[in-house]
């Protein structure tokens, strides 16, 4: 008899371990999620990237549960992603999963990009009442800088968080994560910044925003979790919009910096002023 191959071993082991192991996953999912549904799913993560069988088992296991206790299923809308580096599994949060975890608590994130033929206006109010959006057409190939803008339950639109990062503030951030140093080493290797740039780019922003937001239990856990990409130190340039009350802990923090100006050509044509040169 042909004995079976590796690669079918591990997978029916990861199969068996999932079915065992879905009353652990419901408790640890939160409420309104279907554990057996999860459990699906994370098989199927492993089902397309194969390089996860060849991972630890102990890592395996800890990256489902830790996605199941934030509740984003992996490798599933961009919510949540499991990633082989060296022999252990990853869970790495996606953009969209950070915007539903905060979402979850309330407060509402929108992260964009802005291209070169774009409008827009590098702000500490309100960034993207400035960006003038085009079709992919007419936008231009190349991202120059991307934002994000939290709103708080309750916060006024002028006492908004929000961050602006120009393209070589994203270039830094990028070389400092795992993955693309890996990629760098070995470009047979897979990193996000690669297949899914504009998502990683959106990503930074808000994990630079991250701390200047109320965040959930959740949220915290998920920072935590996701060290692949380690935090924007505090000397990473970047405007966070300030309220008013120079009482508050955030304007305290912040302590109001500005922005120099420069001409824009897009802006002038589209009636939207000038842009910021990125000055923290």
């Amino acid at each position: 008899d042909k004995k079976p191959d590796a690669l079918a071993v591990r997978m029916t082991t990861v199969r068996d371990w999932l079915r065992v192991q879905e009353p652990e996953i419901a408790r640890a999912l939160p409420k309104g999620h279907d554990a057996a549904a999860f459990a699906r799913v994370a098989l199927n993560a492993c089902m397309k990237n194969t390089r996860l069988l060849e991972c630890s088992r102990q890592s395996l296991m800890l990256a489902v549960m830790e996605a199941a206790a934030l509740g984003l299923e992996p490798n599933t809308l961009g919510l949540s992603y499991l990633v082989p580096y060296a022999g252990v599994a990853t869970l790495i949060i996606g953009y969209k999963g950070y915007v539903q975890l905060a979402g979850r608590a309330g407060t509402m994130i929108l992260a964009d990009l802005v291209y070169e033929k774009e409008a827009h206006k590098a702000t500490q109010r309100e960034p993207e009442r400035f960006h003038v959006k085009l079709p992919p057409a007419e936008r231009g190939a190349e991202v120059i800088a991307a934002y994000a803008v939290g709103s708080p339950r309750g916060v006024a639109p002028h006492a908004k968080p929000a961050v602006w990062l120009w393209r070589e503030d994203l270039d830094a951030h990028r070389a400092r994560s795992r993955s693309w140093q890996e990629y760098v080493k070995d470009h047979g290797k897979v990193t996000p910044w690669i297949t899914d740039e504009a998502a990683m780019q959106r990503k930074t922003c808000i994990r630079g925003l991250a701390p200047y937001l109320p965040l959930s239990p959740q949220f915290q856990r998920a920072l935590t979790v996701d060290d692949a990409e380690p935090m924007l130190p505090e000397a990473m340039p970047f405007i966070i919009e300030t309220p008013p009350d120079p009482q508050s802990a955030l304007a305290e923090k912040l302590g109001g910096a500005g922005v120099e100006e420069k001409a824009c050509p897009a802006c002038a044509r589209a009636g939207t002023g000038r842009f910021g040169s990125g000055g923290s």
